[in-house]
């Protein structure tokens, strides 16, 4: 799987959070479901205004190994005023941005568990602590031929 590095300067996103489990498939169920409570409950519409390039973002972030649960934002990287929204900044990191190609959200998900079970462990980095995000540029993500990246904090082992 294609990867770059790339120095990212402290980040700022705003959008909209819900808890998960990180017990290993239950958010593969939850997380496209909270995508689809976004889009149809009219949040995803009020994110459109403030995107910048990244477009409209997944961002998991705050891992809890003792209680089991991480938190996941669909939002965008800024620090607009949207209503119901939370603003979170996270500080400089060094990021894998991997070329993810396939329909969504299966590809994402092959994509994740090849970076945690096999590029983390067997290769020459180490996750840095923060957020992994999502970017999904315009297009059919249903598409077998659709492009998207997802983003890993790492540091050289």
């Amino acid at each position: 799987m294609e990867f770059k590095l790339v120095n990212q300067e402290e980040m700022t996103f705003t959008g909209f959070i819900k808890e998960f489990s990180n017990v290993y498939g239950k958010d593969y169920q939850e997380i496209p479901e909270f995508w689809g409570e976004v889009f149809h409950n009219g949040d995803h519409g009020l994110l459109l205004p403030d995107e910048d390039e990244l477009g409209i973002v997944g961002v998991s972030y705050d891992w809890s190994e003792e209680e089991e649960n991480f938190k996941y934002m669909v939002g965008v990287r800024n620090d607009a005023d949207i209503p119901g929204s939370v603003i979170v900044t996270f500080e400089p990191k060094t990021f894998a941005i991997f070329t993810v190609v396939g329909a969504c959200p299966q590809s994402v998900q092959d994509a994740v568990d090849y970076i945690h079970d096999e590029f983390l462990p067997d290769g020459k980095y180490s996750h840095a602590g923060g957020p992994e995000i999502e970017v999904y540029p315009d297009g059919d993500a249903r598409d077998e031929d659709y492009v998207c990246y997802y983003w890993v904090p790492v540091i050289e082992k």
